[in-house]
């Protein structure tokens, strides 16, 4: 499931972009973490799976303001000049944590940002996750500049074609963005509380195994006497004890 966090339904999800940031740096502890970009509010798209955790994400800038290539990670560029267009989003923080996360996640973010206009996308990528979406077939995207602390600038074409080769070099589904309320309640599965254990059914359960295995009559006497002893913790009726 994917799902898209803007400035317009961000307040709704800041306990799943919280949970995505850990997660990300479990995965990526060299990564600096949040950073001045984050307030300039970016889309993200974020990846649930079907236990409702979070297992990968992306950030999506538009160029024309601040971003990595041009701001905080310019030396990828190789002195290069800053990449600046309005038909040209940025990916970053780029990360995934199950089998196959990274290219159905790199699939929505190109199919969201054609259905924008957009005509390109510069990811930048670590090299797990480049070997991720490089991995078998021809190449999906060209890279630019030069890689540094690494990561890797690579420029994606926006386009239905790309999406199906995509889609079928890694066996994907078309990408579907699920709506606000079917993704909170999704990502609500992997936060509930487990259920209380019934402590005084478990003693039960436990008493009436020992006495229907006893092997012989003096030892059934006994898981019967200990059954006694316990039921004011099983019922709750008052404690009764076995007469000598």
């Amino acid at each position: 499931m994917l799902i898209v966090v803007d400035a317009l339904n961000r307040h709704q999800f800041r306990a799943m972009l919280a949970e995505a940031a850990r997660r990300r740096q479990l995965c990526q502890p060299s990564d600096p973490g949040d950073d001045a970009l984050d307030r300039c509010n970016p889309a993200h798209i974020l990846c649930l799976d079907d236990a409702g955790q979070v297992v990968g994400g992306l950030r999506l800038m538009q160029t024309t303001g601040p971003h990595m290539l041009s701001d905080t990670r310019s030396a990828l560029m190789a002195d290069q000049v800053p990449l600046r267009s309005a038909r040209l989003w940025e990916v970053s923080q780029f990360w995934a944590d199950a089998p196959g996360a990274a290219p159905m996640l790199l699939t929505g973010a190109l199919d969201y940002a054609r259905r924008a206009g957009v005509l390109d996308l510069v990811a930048l990528l670590d090299a797990p996750t480049d070997r991720a979406l490089s991995r078998s077939g021809p190449p999906l995207y060209d890279y630019l500049g030069q890689p540094r602390d690494g990561l890797v600038a690579a420029l994606v074409e926006c386009s239905a074609q790309q999406i199906i080769r995509l889609r079928a070099r890694f066996r994907l589904d078309a990408p579907e963005f699920a709506d606000t309320d079917t993704a909170l309640a999704h990502f609500g599965k992997s936060r509930r509380p487990a259920a209380k254990l019934d402590a005084s059914a478990a003693l039960a359960a436990w008493c009436d195994e020992q006495i229907a295995t006893a092997d012989d009559p003096h030892e059934r006497a006994a898981a019967e006497a200990l059954r006694l002893e316990l039921s004011h913790l099983i019922d709750g009726a008052p404690r009764r004890r076995c007469k000598a």
